[in-house]
């Protein structure tokens, strides 16, 4: 009698041909941990040599298990009515899991990942531990034709009292199979047999080691599970993962797979499974990315804070059920029939669904700029509609490229008239293991392709359809909230965008005009300027003196004042600014104004008013010289005519300005109400003749009332339209307003407006500053943790070093510097730290001398490489306070940094001096040196002109000086070329 033989190869085309590839490949993994009810699946790949381990926590499998269930092809172990074998065990203390695997052949998906597997298993039964089962599979054995499946041995071996297999215990498995490969001898071909033979000497695997490196599910003590180490794993994985991290922005093709294993979009709850993959880059002990942790698949929160929802389900006719919320309103119960039924069951079976979607654009979404960029990009990578079987995912249901339910297909049609896109949604539809006539392929590369399959797509795409013409397209019986709310969104973001264009310009305007005016400032133009005036001046005295008629002298005198005034007036107009109204400004633009005034009084107060006295004073002594006498009168009539000529002509100027606008308003308002009643009216004529050429004698009683609805709505919704722009413009008109304040000037909803937007400028920019430094405080959170569980060492060992300096004199500098630095550090960490948990410090003698040296420890190199002269005089070197090196020591090197940096480009000498004057430390640059505008906002948290400067340094450096008594401030009586800043006690002053 002939039997079937089963060759080796058959292994091979159930397994890794089998498979769609490497990531369904560890999804089944998952899924046989998911059935095992493990807790945590944890996916360990390390770059430095390919090694790939899987690791579970679940119940495990004894070796008669392992023997007659893992080993079995095809095996009927999952299945619960099965005849002649035990159940697979369920632990008692949790709940019940439907399998997700049930032909047999996941466990063969290892092939697909690498070609050799270490296998590690311990089973827990009725709370009792067994001993640890480890086998040895090459597969690469059952690729070789012509061999059959039991001429290959699997060799195993257990191990007593939670301990793991060493080097040698898996070097013995290794062996096992080698001398298998012998024994085969000629069956295999020589070229075949030194493959697998290289493949088996390059297995190196110690199990202990890494299970004491690497954290995660261990077999050790009391540990359970099941654990998979495979090497070499296939080297397309690390192609896979960098391919991804280049296009950040694209779908990720290999972590989509394994995104979503368990659905936590549409839930709270904890998913049975908790799955991780861990990238490691090198060995170094924390070197990895974590792929596919909780926060890189879409959230509930985030699923519930989209736009737009669908929640409800779909029954045995495949008739939908449920809810649509749109733009977070009341939810509205919705029914969505499907006409293909014919009163019959349908082969699929019911099913759930729920939809999270977004606008495409964000000026259409009700998200915040900053929740919208996070969901859109988050959605762009890995949106879609995923489908569960009992809570696990089927792939490759999600994916961009498995578009079984036509979405981005119709897209293609138009966009206007298929709403929904992959990119802009999230969805879950959960079915379960009633669903029988779902079959997965075997290659789990989806459902097969049969009438079931058919119905469960046609159901689906029938209701998206339905949905999209009910709630987001034009005419849709429930699409007026829609398209309502839509287009306020539009108009809101449209006119913001106006009013920012308008603003920045404005800003930027004034932004340049400061620009300028501080440019003239610091070149010192308005000497010059104001020296040509008195020049001019002079030469018309002497040339009034040299007149021999009086009145014709004294005319000349009166025109050459009002000539040097005028000329005066226009040098002052010059460096006149004027603040934009309706327009916040940013705080740099605030500072820059407020610095302005300061600067510009400073012109009027030392130039401008001086200048005026100096040519009056010159006009007077010349006249007396001369003997000219001058008619005050008339001299005073020519001022003030000159005076008054000048504010008519301004002010001639603006009305003639604020006219035109207002006759261009007029106008524009004037048009949009007749057009406006003309548009209404030419609708009304329309829909008259129109109703007139309508038989309605041919029409049936509901055909006459959807007539009369269509023109009742059309008309109404005209009128409303027209009726909300001319609201709109009387209420632009009524905000005008003509109050002035307690100083007789005008207060306009411009400047409303621009006080408020002064508030929401200042608003963001501080928000932006204090999440950067959140983020600050809390990367030294970290840093200080691990700082202070060093810390009692390291104190320990610097008393050890002090005993010993203190009898050798040749260590006292080295423990001097160790315990500066160690107080350096601690210093700044200290800033983020409470002050119960500061290291306890104590006020020591500190010298210029020992600052010196501190600076040159950490700068000494940066200030060679750029070559600048750091200069210490005799004073500071012997100058000395009682304070802290921890608080003093960071302020310099933070100082002396800034003044490299300001210094290193400067084609002349490049020098920083240190000196005493007045008992105050100064350092001295020879840098460019700060402007007058910027001297108050150097000290202020986030100001830096410095590129990609944070702004902290001066900022903490004076509020740590001043919790010890001292002050940084810059010394403005320092005339050389640079910077100097002052380091002195709070009790003098700066």
């Amino acid at each position: 009698m002939a039997k079937f033989k089963t060759r080796a190869r058959t292994v091979d085309l159930l397994g890794r041909q089998q498979i769609a590839g490497i990531p369904t490949a560890i999804s089944e993994l998952f899924k046989n941990a998911h059935d095992a009810y493990a807790d945590n699946a944890l996916v360990d790949y390390f770059r430095s040599d390919g090694l790939f381990v899987l690791r579970d926590d679940g119940v495990g499998m004894t070796k008669t298990d392992f023997e007659s269930r893992w080993l079995t092809i095809g095996t009927e172990s999952k299945v619960k009515d099965q005849l002649g074998m035990e159940p697979p065990y369920s632990p008692p203390d949790k709940l019940e899991r439907n399998t997700m695997g049930e032909k047999g052949i996941g466990r063969l998906a290892i092939g697909v990942i690498g070609n050799q597997v270490l296998i590690l298993t311990r089973a827990k039964r009725k709370g009792m531990l067994h001993d640890l089962v480890a086998a040895f599979i090459n597969w690469d054995l059952f690729e070789v034709p012509g061999i059959d499946i039991d001429d290959i041995e699997i060799p195993i071996k257990t191990f007593a009292g939670g301990t793991l297999p060493d080097v040698d215990d898996v070097n013995s498995l290794v062996e096992v199979v080698r001398n298998n490969l012998k024994s085969l001898g000629t069956k295999i071909r020589k070229k075949d047999q030194k493959r697998i033979s290289n493949s088996l000497d390059a297995f190196i695997v110690d199990p202990d080691d890494l299970d004491n490196f690497a954290s995660g599910p261990s077999l050790k003590g009391g540990g359970h599970g099941t654990h998979f180490y495979i090497l070499p794993s296939n080297e397309t994985i690390a192609l896979d993962i960098d391919t991804e991290d280049e296009q950040k922005k694209k779908e990720r093709i290999f972590t989509k797979f394994l995104l979503g294993f368990s659905d936590t979009m549409t839930t709270k709850e904890l998913p049975l499974l908790k799955t991780e993959f861990r990238d490691w880059k090198t060995d170094a002990p924390g070197d990895f990315n974590e792929l596919i942790g909780p926060r890189e698949f879409i959230t509930h929160d985030e699923f519930d804070m989209a736009d737009h929802h669908i929640d409800g389900k779909f029954d045995k006719f495949g008739q939908f059920e449920g809810t649509v919320t749109v733009y977070g309103q009341e939810p509205v119960k919705h029914i969505v029939s499907w006409g293909k039924t014919g009163g019959r069951e349908t082969l699929c079976g019911p099913f759930s669904f729920k939809l999270a979607h977004i606008q495409g654009r964000e000026r259409e979404s009700s998200l915040s700029s900053e929740d919208y960029g996070k969901l859109d990009l988050k959605l762009n990578r890995i949106g879609g509609v995923y489908v569960y079987r009992d809570g696990i995912r089927v792939l490759p249901y999600g994916n961009h490229d498995h578009d079984f339910l036509d979405i981005e297909r119709n897209r293609t049609k138009s966009a206007s008239y298929y709403y929904f896109s992959h990119r802009n949604m999230a969805g879950a539809i959960n079915i379960s293991h009633k669903n029988k006539n779902l079959v997965e392929k075997a290659g789990r590369e989806g459902f097969q392709q049969n009438k079931a399959y058919r119905q469960f797509c046609d159901i689906l795409k029938n209701f998206l359809f339905q949905i999209t013409g009910d709630f987001f397209r034009e005419g849709g019986s429930k699409a007026e909230d829609f398209i309502h709310v839509r287009e306020e969104y539009n108009k809101a973001a449209e006119a913001l965008k106006k009013q920012n264009e308008q603003s920045t310009v404005k800003r930027n305007n004034f932004s340049n005009d400061l620009n300028v005016f501080f440019g003239k400032v610091d070149s010192l133009e308005y000497e010059d300027s104001i020296k040509n005036i008195l020049n001019n001046i002079h030469g018309v005295l002497e040339r009034a003196k040299s007149l021999e008629a009086p009145d014709q002298a004294a005319d000349l005198l009166i025109r050459a004042e009002n000539k040097v005034s005028g000329d005066l007036d226009k040098l002052r107009s010059d460096y006149i600014l004027a603040r934009p109204r309706g327009v916040g400004l940013t705080k740099q633009l605030d500072r820059d104004w407020k610095a302005y005034l300061v600067e510009f009084q400073r012109l009027e107060d030392e130039y401008f008013k001086p200048t005026e006295k100096t040519i009056s004073d010159m006009i007077g002594e010349s006249a007396k010289q001369a003997r000219i006498y001058i008619d005050q009168r008339k001299r005073l009539e020519v001022l003030i005519k000159e005076t008054s000529e000048k504010s008519i002509k301004k002010v001639q100027t603006k009305a003639k300005e604020t006219k035109s606008s207002l006759d261009l308003t007029h106008k524009n308002v004037h048009d949009l109400v007749r057009n406006s009643l003309s548009e209404i009216k030419d609708l009304i004529t329309e829909t008259e003749i129109n109703f007139n050429r309508t038989n309605l004698e041919k029409m049936d009683g509901s055909s006459i009332e959807e007539l009369k609805d269509a023109i009742e709505s059309r008309l109404t919704k005209a009128a409303e339209k027209h009726e909300e722009s001319l609201e709109s413009v009387k209420q632009q008109l009524d905000v005008i307003q003509l109050s002035r304040d307690e100083r007789g000037y005008l207060i306009s909803q411009t400047d409303m407006l621009a006080a408020q937007e002064n508030e929401l400028l200042a608003l963001k920019e501080n928000a932006e500053a204090d999440l950067e430094l959140t983020q600050l405080g809390m990367a030294v959170d970290i840093i200080n943790h691990e700082f202070n569980s060093s810390i009692k060492s390291v104190r320990k060992n610097v008393s050890l070093l002090k005993s010993w300096a203190d009898v050798n004199a040749e260590l006292k500098p080295l423990y001097t510097n160790i315990r500066n630095s160690f107080e350096h550090l601690d210093g700044y960490l200290s800033l983020f730290t409470p002050l119960n948990k500061r290291l306890y410090r104590k006020k020591v003698k500190i010298t210029g001398r020992g600052i010196v040296n501190f600076v040159k420890n950490v700068l000494d190199e940066r200030l060679t490489r750029h070559d600048v002269d750091l200069v210490v005089t005799d004073d500071f070197n012997s100058f000395s306070i009682e304070s802290y090196p921890s608080t003093f020591y960071p302020v310099f090197i933070n100082l002396i940094d800034n003044a490299i940096f300001w210094t290193k480009d400067r084609s002349s000498k490049r020098q920083i001096t240190l000196d005493v004057k007045n008992g105050a430390f100064t350092i001295q640059d020879t840098g460019p040196g700060i402007p007058a505008r910027d001297r108050k906002a150097a000290f202020e948290k986030g100001f830096s002109r410095k590129p990609g400067g944070r702004g902290l340094g001066l900022f903490i450096s004076k509020d740590i000086l001043k919790k010890v008594g001292y002050d940084l401030v810059i010394d403005t009586d320092y005339s050389e070329t640079g910077t100097c800043f002052k380091i002195h006690p709070l009790s003098d002053k700066a």
